[in-house]
């Protein structure tokens, strides 16, 4: 459970996004979908979630039954500007594309990033 949270200032409208490109991350997607994910995001002050799962097969359940929280679960996006652009924090792994792809947008954007380390893949 995340306890002292930072005060983050978030624009209206905004959501946090799990994004884990076209790799299949199952782990990181089962990690977040929890209640305590939930309430962490909640202290943020976040009411909305986009989780985009890649090509994984697990599909979260335990986050989207959670009341006063809209959660969005989609496979790919063709708009990935639009997606980050709207997102007030982003959550996504380490791999090479996907640090080429949304990491460098969300640099250019000055959109707050977190990375999880891949310890496993497929």
């Amino acid at each position: 459970m995340v306890t002292d949270c930072p005060t983050i200032i978030l624009i209206q409208g905004s959501y946090a996004l799990v994004a884990v490109g076209s790799t299949r991350f199952d782990a990181l997607i089962q990690a977040i979908d929890c209640p305590e994910f939930v309430a962490a995001l909640k202290k943020l002050g976040f009411e909305e979630l986009h989780v985009q799962k890649g090509t994984g097969e697990y599909v979260p359940t335990t986050i989207t039954k959670a009341p006063n929280f809209r959660v969005v679960v989609f496979e790919f996006t063709h708009d990935w500007k639009k997606e980050v652009e709207n997102a007030g924090l982003v959550i996504g792994h380490a791999g090479e594309h996907h640090i080429f792809f949304v990491c460098i947008l969300l640099l250019l954007l000055i959109k707050r990033l977190l990375i999880t380390q891949v310890l496993e893949l497929y």
